[in-house]
């Protein structure tokens, strides 16, 4: 059987009588690309939806499926939540505030309708690979920022709606306020244990794969315990965004984890000038207070084995040097 494709519908051009066309469907919101590479698909609400199962979909399931999807976006955007599963809605977000996963609403984000039954869950939870500080933009290793209202036209908004919905947002208070034990039990208990699962495939990751060690990894540290410093202090910190964004008077305690050590800073200016400080251990240094340089003629200080910008929101945990970037012109 071909495949048809209208632009806003695409599925197989044939019926399938065995299916009970009610269900199961896993579906992806996508990027846009994504619709030409995949066999099944739709466009509702202005957002590009794919189909991960049934992948062989017919067009009149794909049909039904879009008009089920349209109605939940419709009933979201009207403030009604009788077309979602609040529970799923509320844990699915929550995790993804949590570790500010950077393709929530993009891509990877998936929700399911199960068969006969009429509402819309969310999950499963897929593709952290961009969460928890991990990008090479300097923006994104801000700890302080939230996934909602980002204004972008391809970044599904149906979380922002929710959460300005007085009774999802007292659900979803509720829900944070039931978890937030096992939540901070991942960064306080459950990261160390992982450490040690992951330790030894983490170096050979980085033998195998040398060329590609970059500003990608876990803030911009070389040694591994470093990492993993920096993860339980990024999520420390999300934590405390989290009680913020719900008005909640949880306690959350401050997990920073500091040392006795210094640490060497190197401000490298060129022809052989540069300053060196020493710091603390855990020591976190505003840009405006690094060493001064010629505005005219350089962009700032950036992390001279990476060259990528430094970070406010970088502890120092270990000796780094800084080069001057010169001004683009």
């Amino acid at each position: 059987p071909g495949v048809y494709n209208d632009g806003d519908i695409k599925g197989y051009d044939y019926t399938v009588p065995f299916r009970d066309i009610s269900g199961g469907y896993l579906i992806e919101k996508n990027w846009e690309e994504a619709f030409d590479e995949k066999n099944a698909g739709f466009h509702t609400g202005g957002y590009c939806f794919t189909l991960k199962a049934p992948d062989n979909a017919s067009v009149d399931e794909v049909e039904y499926i879009r008009s089920y999807v349209q109605n939940a976006d419709d009933a979201i955007s009207s403030g009604s939540l009788s077309d979602i599963d609040i529970d799923s809605f509320c844990k699915r977000f929550i995790i993804e505030e949590f570790v500010y996963n950077l393709d929530s609403a993009r891509t990877s984000y998936y929700f399911y309708k199960k068969q006969n039954d009429d509402l819309l869950y969310a999950g499963p939870c897929w593709d952290y690979d961009h969460s928890c500080g991990r990008q090479t933009q300097v923006f994104f290793l801000d700890y302080t920022g939230t996934l909602l209202n980002q204004g972008y036209d391809y970044v599904l908004d149906w979380d922002s709606q929710l959460m300005d919905n007085e009774q999802y947002k007292k659900a979803a208070a509720g829900v944070f306020a039931e978890n937030c034990t096992l939540l901070k039990d991942t960064y306080v208990k459950s990261i160390d244990n992982y450490k040690k699962i992951v330790e030894a495939a983490v170096k050979m990751d980085r033998v195998r794969w040398l060329d590609n060690e970059s500003a990608l990894s876990r803030g911009y540290y070389d040694d591994i315990d470093n990492k993993f410093r920096y993860l339980k202090f990024f999520l420390n910190e999300r934590m405390k965004h989290m009680v913020e964004l719900f008005d909640s008077d949880i306690e959350i305690p401050d997990e920073r984890i500091s040392t006795d050590e210094t640490h060497k800073l190197t401000f490298i200016y060129g022809a052989g000038d540069s300053v060196e400080w020493t710091v603390k251990d855990g020591t976190q240094i505003e840009i405006k207070d690094l060493p001064a340089y010629d505005h005219s003629d350089y962009e700032g200080w950036y992390y001279k084995d990476i060259m990528e910008p430094y970070s406010y929101y970088l502890p120092v945990y270990e000796d780094k040097e800084f080069v001057l970037m010169p001004e683009s012109r």
